[in-house]
């Protein structure tokens, strides 16, 4: 597919006769990359809800790109670009890429509220208000 939306944007590649991505672990099994996504991921989300911000503070497309890439940094080469490409996981589908632009000022505005109500709020708390901007 030809990217139209970001000029740095990724189309990863899958294993062949799978929907796995390729990733620097070389693991082939859906259900067992996603028990390494969760581990991974898990470990810094919380590194990034430590008081001393990881990442500039700027709640703009490439704050979103730089905790893409911080999220993701142990199993993609990837990580942090922008995806040129539709993503569904289980039953979730994700905003569809050609709509990214359109809704990437709503998602930093809410991510902004939900970091400035933070600072009031516990980590358990923000959690799950952060379920809630990412939708």
């Amino acid at each position: 597919m030809a990217n139209t939306v970001f000029s740095d944007s990724v189309e990863p590649p899958f294993y062949p006769n799978t929907t796995v991505f390729v990733n620097v672990l070389g693991i082939t099994e859906a259900k067992r990359l996603s028990e390494k996504e969760a581990d991974f991921t898990v470990i810094r989300s919380i590194e990034l809800l430590q008081k001393t911000p990881i990442l500039p503070q700027t709640f703009d497309f490439n704050h979103l790109k730089a905790i893409h890439q911080y999220l993701f940094q142990d199993l993609y080469q990837w990580a942090g670009k922008p995806r040129g490409y539709d993503v569904k996981k289980g039953n979730d589908f994700f905003t569809p890429a050609c709509e990214l632009p359109k809704y990437q000022n709503q998602v930093f505005a809410r991510s902004l509220a939900l970091y400035n109500d933070s600072r009031l709020s516990g980590q358990a708390e923000v959690a799950k208000k952060w379920l809630h901007v990412t939708g």
